[in-house]
């Protein structure tokens, strides 16, 4: 008598549960803010990366803006990554 009495109360408490998830409302699921206007003209940035480190550290930008990035380590890195070739 005991287990049934649990499973009627374990029923009842994630019932009332899920119904507080459903009707409870949490929040917006996006950002309230309104979108930026767009600029006459599109915005251009520079990153230069040296010494595992960026230049600059921080950078903001707004939807739209083209980053280019300047790899200035020192050494040749190879054009295309490609996986190694298994032998089997």
């Amino acid at each position: 008598m005991g287990s049934t009495r649990f499973r009627l109360l374990l029923f009842a408490l994630l019932s009332v549960m899920g119904f507080t998830l459903v009707v409870v409302p949490v929040g917006p699921a996006v950002s309230e803010e309104a979108p930026a206007e767009p600029s006459a003209a599109p915005q251009e940035t520079t990153v230069d990366l040296l010494g595992f480190r960026a230049s600059p550290e921080r950078l903001e930008i707004k939807t739209g803006t083209t980053v280019t990035w300047n790899n200035k380590e020192p050494g040749r890195l190879p054009d295309e990554v490609r996986p190694p070739r298994v032998q089997g």
